[in-house]
């Protein structure tokens, strides 16, 4: 155990407070469309865990698909204080979350490779 470099992950589950890239692939229209693009090429971060559910914050929404998040109230885990969260949230399962990591560069590194077919 001594030798487990900080990279590695001990656990196949995210945490509060980590990053997560998230993916949909259950809708079919053009807007839906729109919102797998940008649920699958940006930064989501983490903010509770509720029960199997992972309540996923976002940043710069485009206002096409504002519509598909919605506000979540609710008890931060970091500082257990009731607080409403904007309307950038969104439940997404473990199956839905492609990649998570504490560092946000490392999801920004998993984007570029992505982006790049690296």
């Amino acid at each position: 155990m001594r030798y487990l470099r900080t990279y590695e992950h001990l656990n196949d589950t995210p945490t509060v407070g980590d990053y997560v890239i998230c993916d949909e692939n259950n809708n079919v229209n053009d807007n839906d469309r729109i919102f797998n693009y940008f649920l699958s090429n940006n930064l989501g971060k983490c903010i509770n865990i509720v029960g199997s559910e992972y309540i996923i914050e976002y940043d710069n929404i485009p206002s096409k698909i504002k519509h598909y998040f919605h506000v979540w109230k609710g008890y931060r885990s970091k500082d257990k204080r009731y607080k409403a969260v904007t309307t950038n949230c969104r439940k997404m399962n473990r199956n839905e979350i492609i990649y998570f990591s504490n560092n946000k560069e490392d999801c920004e590194a998993y984007l570029t490779a992505k982006k790049y077919n690296i």
